[in-house]
This record gives structure tokens, C-alpha cells and sequence, in this order.
């Protein structure tokens, strides 16, 4: 149950990413805050998957300040959205 909700979360961070111009700044920030925070409370057990969270967290934080790679958007989004679809099956 915990996976569904952790993959809802993700699933949300790429849709604020997909619709960055439209929604309010703050929505930015949360998302980036929520990828570092869940990456921190697993980092720790040597999960590449939550040092990975916390590197895109810290790249949508950048996002936010103006800081902008399309291709590494691209990387971002899609593995964001792949854990989705894992935690989902």
C-alpha cells in the first residue's frame, strides 16, 4: 500500500514538471521537497533508487530557480514516471 502512495506522489511530481509555466511556484518547491525527503529517509540502506530520488529532487529544485536541461527533464520525467508504473503493478 505504502508503494501506491510513494508511486501517486511521483506520478504528481511529473505532472507539476509537465506543467511548470501553469502552476504556482510553490508547487515546484513542495515537489522538489518531497523527492529529497523521500530520498533521505532510504538513503541511508545504500538504495540507488533513493539517491536517485534525491538527485532529481534537487534537480526540480533548480527547475524552480530557472535552471533548465531539456534532456535531463526528459530523464527525469521518465523515470519518475516508471517507478509510478512499477509501484502501481
Amino acid at each position: 500500500m505504502i508503494t501506491k502512495v510513494l508511486g501517486l506522489g511521483d506520478f504528481l511530481v511529473v505532472l507539476v514538471m509537465l506543467f511548470a509555466p501553469f502552476v504556482p511556484l510553490k508547487w515546484l518547491f513542495y515537489a522538489a521537497s518531497y523527492l529529497i525527503l523521500k530520498g533521505g529517509l532510504f538513503a541511508f540502506s545504500g538504495d540507488i533508487a533513493s539517491i536517485l530520488d534525491i538527485v532529481s529532487g534537487v534537480y526540480v529544485a533548480l527547475f524552480t530557480l530557472g535552471y533548465s536541461w531539456n534532456l535531463f527533464s526528459i530523464i527525469v520525467g521518465f523515470y519518475l514516471g516508471q517507478k509510478f508504473l512499477v509501484s502501481w503493478l
